[in-house]
């Protein structure tokens, strides 16, 4: 028996699959509602218009459902059966175990972002405000036709997720034995 982790609903499970199922639809189809949904807020050229509309994604929702659903249910169980809190069992149960998976989607979803490219061209104006991808192609338009500043520039822009996957890196290698009970 594994750990749902999910309190049961009527149509929980047709919810979940329509929401993974909008995977399907490609960005480019999303754009122009999403930004006239960021421009209504007030968010356009904000480092929140950058950040909110990746923070549900359906594949990050999917991946932590997949990994919650690998936690042993016992552990659950016997937490409850010892007097354990809804509240206690995630924070002293269920988060120590889940922080490999976190991590990896934390990881992931900042290498996305670190790249993503067309999204911030359409919701911001100001250079400052641009990732550094946009920046490596408003440099290249500034000085074109030096490759060796370009493959500098982005061999520096690649460093920063060199950083962040090593200094994760041991949490990868937790997750491997992250469902192993003894006993």
């Amino acid at each position: 028996m594994f750990c749902t982790l999910a309190y049961d609903f009527p149509g929980n499970r047709i919810i979940l699959w329509i929401y993974i199922g909008s995977m399907m639809i490609p960005m480019q189809v999303t754009l122009v509602p999403l930004y006239i949904l960021v421009q209504k807020m007030k968010m356009i050229d904000t480092y929140w218009a950058l950040i909110l509309p990746f923070l549900g994604t359906p594949w990050a929702v999917f991946m932590v459902k997949q990994f919650m659903a690998s936690l042993p249910s016992e552990l659950i169980e016997s937490a409850r059966i010892d007097g354990c809190s809804e509240w206690g069992i995630f924070g002293k149960i269920i988060f120590p175990l889940a922080i490999q998976g976190l991590t990896v989607l934390i990881v992931i979803t900042f290498v996305t972002q670190w790249n993503s490219f067309l999204w911030v061209l359409i919701a911001t104006n100001s250079v400052e405000m641009r990732n550094i991808q946009a920046g490596l192609s408003y440099f290249q338009e500034l000085y074109p036709m030096r490759y060796s500043d370009i493959m500098a520039a982005s061999t520096l822009a690649a460093i920063p997720m060199f950083i962040v996957f090593f200094s994760f890196q041991k949490y990868f290698l937790k997750g491997i034995t992250v469902g192993a009970l003894k006993g």
